[in-house]
């Protein structure tokens, strides 16, 4: 389900950075699929915990 929101971010809306926040997309390894693809898209990945760091 994450993956469809960055292609849509990517295509839709054409975004060239996203924030993710490890927590909020389901933890450690939603987060990796989501940076790998981002990468494979050629855009700017930024991860965050839970306290913004």
């Amino acid at each position: 389900m994450t993956q469809q929101y960055v292609f849509h971010a990517k295509k839709v809306a054409g975004a060239a950075s996203i924030n993710i926040e490890i927590s909020r997309v389901g933890g450690l390894t939603q987060t990796e699929c989501m940076r790998d693809l981002m990468q494979e898209l050629d855009m700017m990945v930024s991860v965050e915990d839970a306290l913004g760091r």
